[in-house]
Formats: C-alpha cells, sequence, structure tokens
C-alpha cells in the first residue's frame, strides 16, 4: 500500500485556491467596514484592465499603508498595483487613493509597524510587504 505524500507547496496551494476562491468572497462583504481587520483593495488588472476587489490586513501609520504578503511577491493584486502604481483601498468605511508602491523586506517594515502587529508578522515569518503612500487630496 503506497502512502500519499504531500508537499509544502502543494498545501500552501490549497490553502491560496480556497482562500482566493471562497475565503475571500466571504471577507468582501465586510472588508472596509467598521467590522474586522480587513481593507478592500480595488485594483485594475495588468493585462485585462478588469477591476478587481480583494480583502487584505493593511495597517496605516501616518501617509503609509503597510499590507503583509503573505503569500509572497507572486500574486496577482501585488503585480496588478506594481504595474498601474496605484490603488483604492477602503478602510472603515472611507476611500483612499494609495500610490507610490514598493515592496520593502520584513526588516523595513518593522521599524514603522506598531508593536503589536510587528509582533503578529514576525511569529508569521512573513519576509516581505507592500509599502503605498496615501494620496494627498
Amino acid at each position: 500500500m503506497t502512502q500519499a505524500t504531500h508537499s509544502p507547496s502543494s498545501f500552501l496551494n490549497a490553502v491560496r485556491y480556497f482562500n482566493k476562491y471562497i475565503l475571500n468572497h466571504f471577507t468582501l462583504l465586510f472588508a472596509g467596514s467598521r467590522v474586522g481587520p480587513f481593507s478592500k483593495l480595488i485594483h485594475k488588472g495588468r493585462k485585462s484592465g478588469r477591476v478587481y476587489k480583494t480583502p487584505v490586513v493593511a495597517t496605516y501609520v501616518d501617509d503609509k499603508i503597510i499590507i503583509p504578503l503573505t503569500y509572497g511577491d507572486r500574486v496577482d493584486w501585488l503585480r496588478n498595483i506594481l504595474a498601474t502604481e496605484q490603488c483604492e483601498i477602503f478602510y472603515r468605511r472611507s476611500r483612499l487613493v494609495a500610490v507610490n508602491p514598493e515592496v520593502i523586506s520584513s526588516s523595513e517594515a518593522f521599524t514603522i509597524l506598531p508593536e503589536k502587529r510587528r509582533q503578529i508578522f514576525e511569529r508569521l515569518k512573513v519576509e516581505n510587504f507592500l509599502c503605498m503612500e496615501i494620496e494627498k487630496k
């Protein structure tokens, strides 16, 4: 009898699939509201031009928005934002325009993040973050 083996990458891909096609749709129902920790990113597809909505856990510090890249830097929403160099983000029922996206290391992000968030992301071993500026009106 052969025992099935699953690589860590196949498990991670299954988690990504579940989050993208199931959990994210549920999370979007309240992302950007005053309920829960989620913000809603609105971004355009870099090839299709289609508008997408993605829930994220963002931290707002002064005029910066810091988003952990828990699935790495090859995710579509990040590539879309880097290509267009901006996105909209809904946070606590407010619409913000985020510009100047840059992927930064955890060591750089940890100097900006509040202590409690830093500790969470350290435990999760998040290596990179997206840092954007809130566009001034």
